[in-house]
């Protein structure tokens, strides 16, 4: 098995080998996205960048591949499933449940009746169904403070792929479900707050990014109203985060952390819904940096460890 050779060349080799293929729209095998299930971790945490480099090419390709066939299935499902009620005569309760064919999920799909000619689609539609949601929790699994750094970075731009995948062609009329839907969930949205404050600056630097994609369109143009799971208003979620991010800012006086809050400022002004938010928020910077050189005018050796600056600086920037 290439899959788990000692060899990272035959490994990658193996991988690719395994989900290449010169249309973007044909449905992978069932054993195909178990060995995914299987051995997709292990890449993620390889040391070797090159490999992990490899992997993230792989990934866009898988998931460009997987929502554009699960986009094809749904349709074809649909259309094989109402061709057969026609021929074979269901009653209005077995139409009903054939015109809702490309929203069920697998349990609904092994209890249709054996009737539909569309059994073979909606199988395949399930099981594609169910990996994208299994790849959507191991994405976030992989962002938990205790992983490497190379989990961290190795999903998190896999995230960016997902998030940034969209319909096929552009089809506006597509049925599919966004792919924002299946990744982005209270879990996913606080571990990767969490990781704008990361000691790489690479981390930091997508983590912000994914925060500012879920939110398509230019600055100040609101946050998402609801994220799923969160109990309160992501922009509450992300104006407590940034309080938070200050604090721990001002206490270590870190390079790292002070960047990281100059991102989650960023991010609050990016999420202001009018130019009034966003003026307090460059106010409350302004007033703070005021704050901080008035201190190290009084005690300059103090203020560089307690009352550090190039944060604030950052976040104007």
């Amino acid at each position: 098995m290439l899959l788990c050779h000692r060899s990272h060349e035959a490994r990658a080799s193996g991988l690719s080998i395994l989900v290449a293929s010169p249309s973007t729209t044909k449905p992978y095998a069932t054993g195909t996205l178990d060995l995914l299930k299987k051995h997709l971790s292990s890449f993620h945490e390889d040391v070797d960048p090159k490999i992990r480099y490899d992997v993230l090419g792989h990934s866009r390709n898988i998931i460009r591949r997987l929502l554009n066939s699960i986009d094809t299935l749904q349709k074809e499902s649909v259309r094989v499933s109402m061709a057969a009620v026609k021929k074979s005569g269901l009653t209005s309760d077995d139409k009903d449940l054939v015109s809702k064919a490309g929203g069920m999920n697998l349990n609904e799909i092994q209890e249709a009746p054996a009737t539909y000619a569309a059994a073979s689609s909606l199988k395949k539609l399930g099981d594609h169904q169910q990996f994208i949601e299994w790849y959507a929790d191991f994405l976030t699994g992989e962002l938990v403070p205790t992983a490497s750094y190379q989990r961290h970075i190795t999903s998190l731009r896999a995230m960016y792929y997902f998030l940034k995948s969209g319909l096929v062609n552009g089809d506006e009329t597509s049925i599919i479900q966004p792919p924002v839907c299946y990744l982005v969930n209270d879990t996913w949205f606080r571990s990767v707050l969490d990781l704008i404050m990361d000691p790489y600056d690479d981390v930091r630097e997508t983590a912000a990014s994914l925060i500012a994609l879920i939110v398509p369109g230019k600055p100040m143009s609101g946050p998402p109203a609801k994220i799923r799971g969160l109990s309160c208003c992501p922009f509450e979620e992300l104006q407590i985060f940034c309080q938070k991010a200050n604090e721990l800012a001002l206490k270590t006086a870190r390079a790292d952390h002070c960047d990281g809050a100059a991102r989650s400022q960023e991010l609050l002004c990016r999420w202001s819904s009018n130019a009034n938010e966003a003026t307090e928020v460059l106010e409350a910077v302004l007033t703070n940096l005021e704050q901080k050189l008035y201190a190290a005018e009084r005690d300059l050796a103090t203020a560089v460890l307690q009352a550090p600056v190039h944060g604030d600086f950052a976040s104007l920037g």
